[in-house]
């Protein structure tokens, strides 16, 4: 009965040391002979058989759900977390006579919180476990470590900021050097190899390491036999890389490098190379052909040293997609594909093979299920953020305010006191379009705020250059950038985010928001919500932005109402009179009046959006042109076309006068043509397409004209004539009682 496991969902405090962090939802087993009543204190409700959680790990096809953070799941990291730093401030105040090492009870303690983890992996690695300062390991890690280590494909979800990163770099490295280290031995393949194949080897290795000017490459033993898989390969060598690691944006495989580079620092002979776009391809082939290890590497740079011949991925035993739900969006997943088509088959039930991880803050089974299916099958399933929440310490106001005050509000929480206020703090400012991250560092500067941008469209080295600007802080402590920084990136002591322009995507909220509120600190986020809809063109498309309509879709990921706050402090927006808001492709002048501007920049949109309506409709015969002079405003004259099937709901917003001039139209947002989140999604499909990826058009409903007789025209024309002949009677008799 060794297998029972215990699930405690209350928060229990450790007495013996004073430590104030609660830990909730651990699963512990327990021998039958120590679980009682008096010494548990738990009822028979919590203690579940292990063989029906094994049934449930392992029940079908496409992946299992762990469920091991029941009911309690919104504090299954925060409640756990404890640093070396809270640790030692609660042992000075407990420890006045100096009489314990503070620092030997720490290492006891991380001893025994991390002892199950300790045993399966090398002792180097360990090592650089205990050099950090962390205590225990958060959830994620502790359930998700287990896994990899035995050769199981993993799906792992949960908070931002939550050790993620660690989670899967602790098992990638003990891996890594398990397979290299049989590599070096010749231990694979066995009968295929021989003595004198061996000594070469051998001899090789020393010209190498001269040639290189390196010591001698010593590794250490593992504590645990660890089964490789097997990987369908002529012959293994010691150039190509082992693991790989697939992140979204430069920045992120920057930090991901760094973070297993530390890891990895009593780790002899791991070579660590990352690879991305932006910098000397020549430095990067260099690294690669010189052996790697563990490549960390963005998309594009992966395909293209691919393509080059630089770069063989066939001996590949353990793959990460790090925000994997990002890299299978239509942007990225192309070249994913085709990287994985490069490498070897992933394991299978009933096929040994290349073992994958994927990682993410957000999962959406309705969008990314089937391609979660294909890159990972038969996986088991670690999700501590199944309601898809940013972390509970970040505190969410939402204001609702006219576009053209955003920046003056910005201005104001700068110069107010308060909770929120963002005064003499350090602040992560997210904007929609490179342009306008520009403009707004411009405002910012004009008011004194001394701010820095980051965007896409920036150099590498000024992109890293401007973040550890923002993370020294010393000059910097505004930036404002775009999406590359909502993901993955780790500032210390970030206080707030502002979501200046709310994000198409609603996982990316969650992402924005979760650069707070990290390790368990707490932040704020604010966020600008435009009261009316905007209209502005993207290239050459006409396209409109609702963005309350985007906050809707936000609730929807959330499964909660999100109520707007009202404003604090002396603040009306009816008073300030702020003209210099932007839209994409539009610079307002200096010198025209606010009321004036005001009123043009409306009516340009309603031509706008007029033009791109009427357009969508005439391109699905909802409408047809017919003869006669151009409108007032324009337009050409129109009817419905009788063959259209227009809803009730449209007809009510569609309304053209006898002489065929248009008096009202829906809204461009009515439309998947023309809203702003639809048209960027729709670039995405036509880039994938290009690329090869097979993605069905979407179904636009495209009406026959009138001069086709379609049996919806028979029928209407029956009913025409009938009421024609009708009415014609209907005069005849009329005339006759008048004779």
């Amino acid at each position: 009965m060794s297998g029972l496991y215990r699930y405690i969902s209350r928060s229990t405090t450790f007495s013996s040391l004073n430590l104030k962090c609660s830990i909730t939802q651990l699963s512990l087993p327990f021998k039958y002979s120590s679980i009682n009543n008096s010494n548990v204190g738990v009822n028979n409700n919590n203690i579940v058989n292990t063989s029906s959680l094994f049934n449930n790990r392992y029940s079908n096809n496409i992946g299992t759900f762990n469920n091991n953070n029941n009911n309690n799941n919104n504090n299954s990291f925060n409640n756990t977390y404890c640093t070396k730093s809270d640790f030692n401030n609660i042992r000075v105040k407990n420890n006045k006579d100096g009489s314990v090492s503070i620092d030997e009870l720490f290492h006891k303690e991380q001893n025994r919180f991390w002892r199950k983890i300790k045993d399966r992996v090398e002792e180097p690695l360990w090592k650089a476990i205990q050099d950090t300062d962390w205590v225990k390991p958060t959830d994620i890690q502790t359930a998700i470590i287990p896994h990899i280590l035995d050769n199981r494909n993993v799906l792992a979800s949960s908070k931002t900021g939550n050790g993620k990163t660690a989670a899967y770099s602790i098992p990638l490295l003990h891996i890594v050097n398990t397979v290299k280290q049989n590599i070096i031995n010749n231990n694979i393949n066995k009968e295929d190899n021989n003595q004198q194949q061996k000594e070469d080897k051998e001899v090789d290795a020393e010209e190498e390491e001269e040639e290189n000017g390196q010591a001698e490459v010593v590794i250490q033993t593992t504590t645990t036999k660890l089964k490789i898989p097997i990987i369908n390969t002529k012959e293994l060598n010691r150039f190509d890389p082992i693991g790989l690691v697939i992140v979204p944006s430069k920045e992120l495989a920057i930090q991901v490098t760094e973070h297993i580079e530390q890891l990895s620092k009593y780790m002899d002979g791991i070579r660590i190379v990352n690879i991305f776009g932006g910098v000397g391809e020549f430095t990067q082939e260099k690294k690669i052909k010189s052996g790697v290890d563990i490549l960390v590497g963005t998309t594009g740079a992966i395909l293209q040293q691919l393509s080059k011949g630089n770069l063989s991925l066939r001996q590949v035993h353990m793959t990460v997609l790090d925000e994997f739900d990002k890299l299978f969006n239509y942007g990225f997943f192309p070249d994913v594909k085709q990287i994985f088509d490069s490498m070897p088959l992933i394991a299978h039930k009933n096929r040994n093979g290349m073992q994958t991880a994927l990682f993410s803050a957000t999962i959406n089974f309705e969008k990314h299920n089937d391609l979660i299916t294909r890159f990972s099958p038969y996986h088991i399933m670690e999700n501590f953020n199944k309601d898809l929440q940013p972390p509970k310490e970040v505190r969410q106001h939402f204001y609702l305010i006219d576009h053209r005050k955003k920046r003056s509000l910005l201005l104001y929480f700068f110069r107010r006191g308060g909770k929120t206020s963002l005064k003499n703090s350090k602040v992560l400012i997210f904007a929609r379009t490179q342009q306008r991250v520009d403009n707004l560092v411009k405002s910012l500067g004009e008011e004194g705020i001394k701010a820095l941008p980051i965007h896409a469209d920036m150099s590498l080295a000024k992109r890293v250059e401007t973040v550890q600007q923002f993370k020294d802080g010393n000059e910097f402590q505004v930036i404002v950038a775009t999406d590359v920084m909502a993901r993955g990136i780790d500032i210390e002591d970030l206080d707030a985010v502002v979501n200046f322009d709310v994000p198409h995507v609603s996982e990316d909220y969650v992402h924005r928001v979760g650069r707070v509120g990290r390790q368990g600190k707490e932040g704020f986020s604010l966020s600008f919500v435009s009261k009316e809809k905007l209209v502005f063109e993207v290239g050459q498309r006409v396209v409109g932005l609702n963005e309350q309509h985007l906050i809707k879709n936000i609730e929807k990921l959330l499964s909660k109402q999100i109520n707007y706050s009202k404003i604090p402090g002396p603040w009306k927006e009816d008073d300030v009179a702020d003209g210099s808001e932007e839209e994409e492709g539009h610079v307002d002048g200096e010198s025209e009046p606010l009321v004036d501007k005001v009123d043009d920049e409306k009516r340009h949109q309603d031509r706008l959006e007029r033009k791109s309506v009427l357009q969508i409709l005439l391109k699905r015969n909802m409408l047809e042109k017919i003869d006669g002079p151009m409108t007032r405003q324009g337009l050409p004259r129109v009817r419905i076309n009788p063959n259209a099937k227009i809803s009730n709901r449209m007809l009510a917003k569609l309304k053209i006068d006898r002489k065929g001039e248009i008096v009202e139209l829906p809204p461009l947002t009515d439309f998947g043509d023309g809203r702003y989140e639809e048209v960027v999604s729709q670039f995405d499909k036509q880039s994938a397409r290009s690329k090869g990826v097979g993605i069905r058009p979407a179904n636009k409903k495209v009406f026959a004209p009138s001069k086709i007789m379609t049996k919806r025209q028979e029928k209407k024309n029956i009913k025409d004539s009938i009421f024609n002949s009708k009415f014609n009677n209907t005069n005849d008799n009329s005339d006759l009682d008048h004779q």
